[in-house]
């Protein structure tokens, strides 16, 4: 991906897995214990989460993402 865009490309992976980094033990935690009555404030939480996770696996399995990260190393290696 040799384009004027890479270093913003790199630069998103790189955020995006220092996001996920950060915040998978209570992204898991909030699924894995349901705790007791009715929690509104960890329903929306969940909701956000849940939104977070499908933001996540569309750009894992965007086209020029893929096709890019299999001819560039450097964002291959950025984003593992």
């Amino acid at each position: 991906m040799d384009s004027k865009y890479t270093p913003h490309v790199i630069w998103g992976l790189d955020l995006n897995l220092k996001l996920l980094n950060e915040y998978c033990k209570e992204i898991v935690n909030i699924r894995i214990h349901s705790g007791s009555g009715v929690d509104l404030a960890r329903e929306e939480r969940m909701k956000k989460y849940d939104g977070l996770i499908v933001k996540f696996k569309e750009l894992y399995c965007h086209k020029r993402l893929i096709k890019n990260k299999d001819s560039s190393d450097e964002v291959g290696v950025k984003a593992a």
